[in-house]
């Protein structure tokens, strides 16, 4: 019979590439999980993303991964709370599982080492380096996505900008990472705001309501993500 703690270090481990049911025979199931965790879902993200979709992608890369933590948490939870007898009609094997089982956990370490490069995570474009591929000003900008948001995606997502405009306001949000709102369309939801990472937030100390910017920064669509500052006046 199968090791039931086995079982459970299995499903916390690699519940989601469905280790664990491969583990005990349920190939069926186990196939179901690793086709949807890490062929269907990832594939479809990734299409989300490079092919621009949408314009914001990475609220899908999170409910992947919480998806996948949350397929473990059941998986384990479900077979240590089966009784010894219980546990055992889950065991179906007619022979050696280990074949599959392995196959699964090497999906998952491969998965866990590219995820980076699949989806380009921490590959930040070098923006002090980077030349800008399209110069405007943040009005401009802001008219444009309001005039035709898919022809604006199609153009300028994932794009290094050059952008002129007023400071607004600035302010700091959950990610840790500061931003400012440079001057849009009047009375729209259009704003234009610009994030900068940890290592330019330096740029924004002396900064304030009303300054006029250039600053470089990659196009997400409704904001700019990788700022830097090119030239400020007061």
């Amino acid at each position: 019979m199968k090791s039931k703690s086995l079982t459970f270090l299995l499903s916390l481990l690699f519940g989601s590439t469905g280790a664990q049911r491969f583990y005990l025979g349920q190939n069926n199931r186990g196939w179901i999980y690793l086709l949807v965790f890490y062929f269907i879902l990832p594939a479809a993200i990734w299409t989300i993303k490079y092919f621009n979709v949408v314009y914001n992608w990475y609220p899908f890369f999170q409910t992947w991964i919480v998806l996948i933590f949350i397929i473990h948490l059941v998986e384990c939870i479900y077979f240590i709370s089966l009784s010894k007898e219980k546990f055992a009609q889950q065991d179906i094997s007619k022979g050696s599982t280990w074949l599959l089982t392995i196959f699964s956990i090497i999906i998952a370490i491969v998965f866990s080492y590219g995820i980076n490069y699949l989806f380009d995570i921490n590959n930040e474009i070098n923006i002090d380096a980077a030349k800008a591929e399209f110069t405007m000003t943040s009005l401009q900008y802001s008219e444009d996505l309001l005039n035709d948001e898919k022809t604006f995606t199609s153009k300028y997502a994932n794009k290094v900008l050059q952008i002129e405009g007023r400071i607004t306001s600035l302010g700091y949000d959950f990610t840790e990472e500061n931003f400012i709102t440079l001057e849009a369309v009047a009375n729209t939801s259009s704003d234009v705001n610009c994030y900068f990472n940890k290592a330019h937030q330096k740029q924004l100390q002396d900064l304030k309501k009303g300054d006029k910017v250039i600053l470089k920064g990659v196009c997400d669509v409704r904001k700019l993500v990788n700022c830097t500052i090119v030239e400020y006046t007061e």
